[in-house]
């Protein structure tokens, strides 16, 4: 079974990944990671009193690389808008596999991870695309192998699928990412970027999941139609933090995913199947932990 441990945009909250892996370590060997998928964000660009300078980008990615080196798995990532698509050239064992800036897909464990970084202009951010035509010419330059054993690994997320609503109702996400997910029908496409949007979605016949922000909001469980439940995001609420662990078997059963978030008493989890182009909730996992003082 493949175990793929799936973090948000990060931020610059090292303390939140800190948390998770010191949760994640302590469960079962039937979940345990055997990789993980960063969304990207690695800082925040805009703060209000200082630049992120490309020293202290590098000082965030080395620290996350730290922090996730515990788990002893590959970590695969892409930049996202608020980060410098040439930050890499920092020492870190993360595997940046943004095709856009030339990278190739990487392999593991039978599965092919292909990635796009950055997102459509919104305007002065280090990593903005030109063109949705010309992502959209560079991800289908490659080859298209074993469908169900690609994940395509994004920062943005594709429009519609109820992963890129924001506050205002308004979709907002990438028509390339969209024709990309349609054209290749990958397993499954993991992004984040719209924090508000975090949640499951369905692109053709691929399983769409934002995994919003690391932390920085309270998130809690939120129906949207049924099964398909996705976090719910209170900005005014104690900051928490979540992830998930989607488990894939080599024996063609749908995937499950173990998601879990942090609140103000401890560590709270459920359990989720892919099945039938809907993502059902099968119950609570049962696994609550004292959050650490």
């Amino acid at each position: 079974m493949t175990s793929i441990l799936v973090l948000g945009d990060i931020h610059a909250d090292i303390n939140a990944i800190s948390r998770i892996v010191q949760y994640v370590s302590a469960l079962g060997p039937d979940v345990a990671p055997t990789a993980v998928l960063l969304t990207g964000d690695f800082v925040t660009c805009a703060m209000p009193h200082r630049k992120v300078t490309p020293r202290m980008a590098r000082a965030v990615v080395r620290a996350v690389d730290i922090v996730l080196d515990v788990l002893g798995v590959p970590v695969f990532c892409v930049p996202g808008n608020h980060d410098d698509p040439d930050l890499w050239n920092a020492d870190t064992s993360i595997r940046n596999v943004d095709v856009l800036r030339g990278n190739a897909p990487a392999m593991c464990d039978g599965f092919r991870i292909l990635g796009v970084g950055g997102s459509w202009s919104l305007g002065g951010f280090p990593y903005e695309w030109s063109s949705e035509d010309d992502v959209f010419t560079a991800v289908m330059q490659i080859d298209v192998e074993d469908r169900k054993r690609e994940i395509l690994l994004t920062h943005a997320p594709p429009r519609g699928c109820k992963v890129d609503t924001v506050a205002t109702g308004e979709t907002v996400g990438s028509a390339a990412i969209h024709r990309v997910i349609r054209e290749r029908s990958p397993l499954l496409c993991v992004c984040g970027h719209i924090h508000e949007a975090a949640g499951w979605g369905v692109c053709g016949s691929s399983y769409v999941m934002n995994a919003g922000a690391l932390s920085a909001a309270r998130c809690t469980y939120r129906s949207r139609g049924g099964p398909t439940a996705a976090w719910a995001v209170d900005s005014t609420a104690w900051s928490a933090c979540h992830f998930a662990i989607v488990l894939v078997n080599d024996d063609g059963e749908p995937p499950q995913v173990l998601e879990a978030f942090e609140d103000p008493d401890g560590w709270k989890a459920r359990r989720l199947v892919l099945r039938d182009g809907r993502v059902h909730v099968v119950g609570p996992q049962g696994v609550h932990r004292q959050r650490p003082d």
